[in-house]
């Protein structure tokens, strides 16, 4: 599931396309590579990140009189993490 928290407010959780299989002998390579994937597609839009096993945290520096500008990269930069495949 997926889901952006910002402040007190949160969006509605969406599910995950992208899954791997428990027990799965390629499970870690493919977590990795698809971890990489979800890097590459964070750091694009020059939002800091911190990624575990089952969680990815962004984190974005905004103004509190421009913080339209801060959610526009934040919507682009989730939209682009769930076309990762």
């Amino acid at each position: 599931m997926q889901l952006v928290k910002f402040g007190l407010q949160q969006s509605s959780e969406i599910e995950s396309m992208v899954r791997l299989p428990q027990g799965s002998v390629l499970r870690l390579v493919l977590f990795a590579i698809y971890c990489s994937l979800v890097a590459n597609a964070i750091t694009d839009h020059s939002v800091q990140f911190h990624q575990c096993a089952c969680d990815t945290q962004l984190h974005l520096v905004m103004c509190c009189d421009n913080t339209a500008a801060g959610l526009s990269v934040l919507i682009a930069c989730t939209a682009d993490v769930r076309h990762v495949e």
